[in-house]
């Protein structure tokens, strides 16, 4: 999300058609930052990728999933939550 939001920023006054392909390519960018970051370092706390937990602590519980603390549980919480 802070990827994308800081790259829509910076491209709000552009074409509606180049918006839509920046938020694509960045999408893509910000899943496979999380993916390295949560297979390279899952020792790191979970906030450092996300900026409210909140949702994956819901998410996890709900599912009787471990709780999201540290990056690499936060990440595989992510994708499933994503399906």
């Amino acid at each position: 999300h802070k990827v994308l939001k800081c790259e829509v920023e910076e491209i709000a006054h552009r074409t509606a058609e180049r918006i839509k392909r920046a938020v694509t390519v960045n999408a893509v960018i910000a899943w496979r930052l999380a993916t390295l970051l949560g297979r390279e370092t899952p020792e790191l706390p979970a906030e450092v990728m996300f900026s409210d937990v909140g949702v994956l602590r819901d998410f996890a519980t709900d599912r009787k999933l471990p709780e999201p603390l540290d990056l690499g549980t936060a990440v595989l919480t992510m994708a499933m939550l994503g399906g």
